[in-house]
């Protein structure tokens, strides 16, 4: 079902005058209406709001309403971890409206994206340009700690078909380019078969720990590749210290080489 806001919007006239005593040209165009962006990064915090503006290019003396609708094809955000709570009254006059997305931090998926159409504004043509807007939405909880550097990483659950990660050894833990909740090293998976190192990235989610997106892909495969995705119960952490914590995941998470299982890796800061 197509989610769809109501505003109402009155709308604004360009005049523009010369230092002589002529006045310039009014603008007699057609009216058209267009959002004040089309891509934005809105990060999530408990709370917080994130707001989209609309103009048009005629005056009224009375408000009008105008559709904003999701573009479920487009848009990838959880449907729960976002709403809209619209404005429903503009002053007379006024030339521009705004609405609110509100980002649900507990449900919300770092970089994922909610793509929002406007569809039709009263008395106004929607302009060729700037109708629709894509908001990536990450979620933002303070992480005081950096949880990168140089850990030992110890599986400390039953091995699947031997260790899953390089039990035992020391990684570099890095940030994710472009994404200030993630982190990410090498390692072979399922090293009694593949040793190749592969990336291995989880997300540091507003107390919890989770698989980045839908998971990280193995690099070793039976029938094929195996996935690692979020534990049915993921692990917690403590924002201010990084010196120990623990990552859950869903081992074989697709059943490409058994049933899946829950494995967990300690992680020490050396």
């Amino acid at each position: 079902m197509k989610k769809i806001a109501y505003l109402i919007l009155p709308l604004f006239a360009f005049v523009f005058f010369s230092c002589d005593e002529k006045q310039a040209d009014v603008y007699s165009g057609e009216s058209i209406s267009y959002f004040t962006q089309t891509t934005a990064t809105y990060p999530v915090e408990a709370g917080s709001a994130f707001e989209v503006g609309i103009v048009v290019s005629d005056a009224s003396p009375s408000p009008r309403g105008f559709v904003v609708e999701v573009d479920q094809d487009l848009t990838t955000a959880l449907p729960n971890s976002y709403s809209m709570d619209m404005n429903t009254s503009i002053d007379a006059d006024s030339y521009a409206a705004s609405f609110n997305v509100y980002g649900e931090v507990t449900n919300v998926v770092a970089g994922q994206v909610l793509v929002l159409n406007l569809v039709a504004v009263e008395g106004s043509n929607l302009a060729g340009f700037d109708t629709t807007i894509s908001i990536t939405m990450n979620p933002s909880c303070p992480i005081e700690a950096d949880f990168t550097g140089d850990y030992l990483i110890e599986e400390i659950t039953p091995y699947v078909d031997g260790p899953t990660l390089n039990d035992g050894a020391i990684v570099s833990v890095t940030t994710v380019t472009g994404n200030a909740t993630q982190r990410t090293f090498d390692t072979p998976n399922y090293i009694n078969y593949c040793s190749t190192p592969n990336a291995f990235t989880f997300e540091l989610n507003c107390g919890q720990i989770l698989m980045a997106g839908e998971g990280t892909q193995c690099n070793c495969s039976c029938g094929g590749n195996l996935w690692f995705t979020n534990a049915d119960a993921p692990t917690s952490y403590d924002p201010a210290d990084d010196s120990m914590f623990e990552v859950s995941f869903t081992n074989d998470a697709y059943s490409d080489c058994g049933a899946p299982q829950t494995t967990t890796y300690r992680f020490t800061k050396q």
